[in-house]
């Protein structure tokens, strides 16, 4: 007779210790997807200089994911799902060098939301169903992924996107300890919320001494084996990123510049008319929203509306004629980034 609760990894289908050693796998698949992130944004694009490092975090990040594939029980995770999404990060791999900076970015954002879909599932002991939601591994991706893509963009000077970056953490956190009040998973919230950078987001070496922290939390409060040769648990270790990172060049003295509307911009979703309200080249997708002035830079936060989908956008604008940010579909726990630019000047 099953039990009478809602089963995740760990409560019912695996020992605790591999549920540990799969939410450590978790963890640092994230983490490494969100360093590939954070390098292809601080470094607008995969160059010369950066294409190891970013070759090297995608690798450890599907190394994990096979290595946790190995270890999930079916129900209700499905390990074709997983395979799917190890397939999708090494294809990514061998054409990242040739994409720009917005499809490398937009392509990362999709592999970093069908790992953490492929996460999102709990099984009814009641009716013996496999339902889609958010529990305690798909926060815990979350969690590694900002914390990733931040830890690299402080080290690169970006340090507003580091804070959003732990931003997003703590909403990570918040989702995490309340999946785990409804049902039946481990998720240490007090743990996580001790790390370093959640006091000190601006400082690279407040993430790395966050680290340590965020891997035992994975592993139960226990240190973070060194890995052996035996595979398929024992994955390449998750090294922090190079402490002496290349920074990226000073943002332009146009960062100050308010962005001209009076023309089109391209993006990485079609052509944007601000002043009109859409984009994509379609009045039928619509973006309704607001510039406005954040700690001296130029931010547009608003909403995208297609049909009856719809969800949240923000730019930040780099210069007068450049942008990043990042798009969010709540209904189908979906996100991604959205660059652009435009040839219209500034005022």
């Amino acid at each position: 007779m099953r039990t009478a609760v809602l089963a995740l990894l760990g409560a019912v289908y695996a020992p605790t210790v591999d549920a540990q050693a799969a939410q450590q796998h978790i963890l640092d698949a994230g983490i490494n997807l969100g360093w590939a992130t954070g390098v292809v944004e601080g470094d607008r694009g995969v160059n010369a200089a950066n294409a190891t490092e970013v070759g090297e975090h995608l690798a450890r990040a599907a190394a994990h994911i096979a290595a946790f594939r190995a270890m999930v029980s079916n129900p209700p995770y499905n390990p074709q799902t997983f395979q799917n999404v190890e397939r999708e990060i090494n294809r990514l791999a061998s054409q990242i060098g040739g994409m720009s900076s917005g499809r490398a970015t937009q392509a990362l954002y999709q592999i970093r939301s069908r790992f953490r879909t492929a996460l999102s599932v709990i099984l009814s002991a009641r009716t013996g169903r496999v339902q889609r939601r958010g529990n305690c591994d798909s926060a815990l991706s979350d969690v590694g992924f900002y914390f990733g893509q931040g830890q690299t963009l402080a080290q690169r000077g970006n340090t507003a996107q580091a804070r959003r970056a732990r931003d997003y953490i703590r909403r990570a956190i918040d989702a995490g300890e309340h999946s785990a009040q409804s049902v039946p998973c481990r998720f240490d919230a007090a743990g996580l919320r001790a790390m370093p950078m959640i006091a000190n987001p601006e400082d690279p070496a407040a993430f790395a001494r966050s680290l340590p922290v965020a891997q035992r939390v994975a592993n139960g409060g226990a240190p973070v084996a060194a890995p052996t040769p035996t595979p398929p648990t024992a994955t390449p270790p998750t090294a922090a990123p190079p402490t002496a990172a290349p920074p990226t060049a000073a943002p332009e003295r146009a960062t100050n510049v308010r962005p001209d509307f009076s023309c089109g911009w391209q993006s990485t979703y079609g052509t944007i008319r601000f002043d009109e309200g859409y984009y994509g080249g379609s009045r039928n997708k619509q973006l309704r929203g607001s510039l406005r002035r954040e700690g001296g830079q130029w931010v547009w936060r608003g909403e995208w509306i297609q049909g009856s989908r719809r969800g949240s956008v923000v730019f930040r604008f780099e210069s007068g004629t450049r942008f990043r940010g990042e798009w969010t579909e709540p209904a189908r726990e979906r996100e991604g980034g959205w660059s652009g630019s435009s040839t219209c000047g500034s005022r």
